[in-house]
């Protein structure tokens, strides 16, 4: 069964990301928008954007110039970082 996305294409790797995200305990809304992060992940109380790109993925005029903060993630390592970044 496929995944309603909301019309937005979604980048390869995110599956693999947001399995790991899980893994680790977190919680994840995938977003959708115009200059919108692609999730909002969840971890011990504390919400993150986050914006998932490929390995060579560039951001889109749209997510350059919007207010979001966020992190952008593009491997299993940088899903590492951040949850340890979640726990400062």
């Amino acid at each position: 069964m496929r995944r309603y996305t909301g019309g937005k294409r979604r980048d390869a790797n995110e599956a693999e990301l947001v399995a790991a995200f899980r893994r680790c305990g977190a919680m994840v809304l995938h977003l959708s928008g115009a200059g919108v992060p692609d999730m909002a992940v969840n971890l011990r109380g504390r919400t993150k954007l986050v914006e998932v790109k490929s390995r060579h993925g560039a951001e889109t005029d749209a997510q350059r110039s919007s207010v979001f903060p966020r992190l952008t993630i593009r491997s299993l390592d940088d899903v590492m970082v951040a949850v340890r970044e979640w726990h400062r």
